[in-house]
């Protein structure tokens, strides 16, 4: 009796000592730090907030909505603790993981502050503040459904929820926040896709082949350099083609989804200049024309074309 007695004891003190070994792993900084991941990875934004030892501020971009919509952009996933440095009343979780964008991966490396809670631990904050640097053709990209904020904003870490309103648009930098980037600025770049560059190339083509039609008489088409060129008396045949000329397509910083665009391109050209005595004299060669011309997003079959230098 004695014996079982014992055994139960020391039985007793063994699963107490298990049972207290695990609550002190499944509690400690990094254990949380691994649910907070776990929470974002999930979409469950109150259970991410819940891991904090201050709640984040009330904002419009803290929700699950907005963090499926992060998701979305990209998969946070490969979560893995690389180590912790720990003091008695704080802590910093050292961690990676993989944003999945739909082109690529990106690794990335993370910190997170922590702070003693009773015998748990809790992060110091569950959201990074963030300031977003933008650039041309930024006004045709939204934030979570919404225009750019012009403000800081609360977002939790992985890819930022950015989408543009038109296919002809792409986000080219894929975008991101990690949580110890609080108060570090994001750049978003705007760009074209590239089959919005090969319809606006196609446009500039065919309205450029009218332009150089023998019946021609446009005064707004492009021109031959030099002299004093008569509007509207180029005609001719370019020696390649538009593409073939490595034209520029960039979106404007105007905004509204302006495209300009702009070329140079060789002729073989017959047209006709004003002399001294503004007599019209034929001239007949190989000629050079720097195109510019302007385009939108919304419309980017038609084209304007400007006079260089304008």
């Amino acid at each position: 009796m004695l014996l079982a007695a014992g055994l139960a004891g020391l039985l007793a003190i063994a699963f107490g000592s298990l049972a207290i070994n695990r609550f002190s792993a499944s509690n400690s900084a990094a254990a949380v730090a691994k649910r907070y991941f776990s929470a974002l990875s999930a979409g469950d934004a109150p259970a991410a907030m819940a891991l904090a030892d201050l709640a984040p501020h009330d904002g419009p971009f803290l929700t699950s909505t907005v963090l499926r919509e992060q998701l979305r952009v990209a998969k946070l996933e490969k979560v893995k603790v690389i180590r912790t440095d720990q003091g008695s009343a704080g802590a910093t979780v050292f961690v990676s993981y993989v944003l999945k964008f739909a082109a690529h991966e990106v690794p990335v490396s993370d910190q997170v502050a922590m702070v003693k809670a009773g015998s748990s631990w809790r992060l110091s904050r569950a959201a990074s503040v963030v300031s977003l640097s933008t650039g041309a053709g930024t006004d045709r990209v939204t934030f979570a459904g919404r225009p750019l904020p012009d403000r800081s904003v609360e977002i939790f870490p992985g890819a930022l929820p950015v989408a543009t309103d038109s296919a002809a648009v792409t986000v080219q930098n894929s975008p991101a926040v990690r949580l110890a980037d609080s108060s570090a600025p994001v750049s978003i770049t705007a760009d074209l896709s590239g089959a919005a560059r090969k319809q606006i190339t196609g446009a500039v083509d065919s309205a450029l082949a009218k332009c150089l039609a023998a019946t021609s008489t446009d005064p707004l088409c492009p021109m031959a350099a030099g002299g004093r060129p008569v509007p509207g008396s180029l005609h001719g045949t370019l020696t390649k083609s538009v593409a073939d000329s490595n034209p520029k397509i960039t979106l404007s910083d105007k905004g509204k989804g302006a495209i300009d665009f702009t070329a140079s391109v060789e002729v073989n050209a017959s047209w006709k200049v004003w002399d001294f005595n503004n007599q019209e004299v034929g001239k007949k060669q190989t000629a050079t024309l720097e195109l510019q011309a302007v385009t939108s997003v919304d419309a980017p079959q038609t084209v304007r074309w400007v006079t260089p230098n304008a």
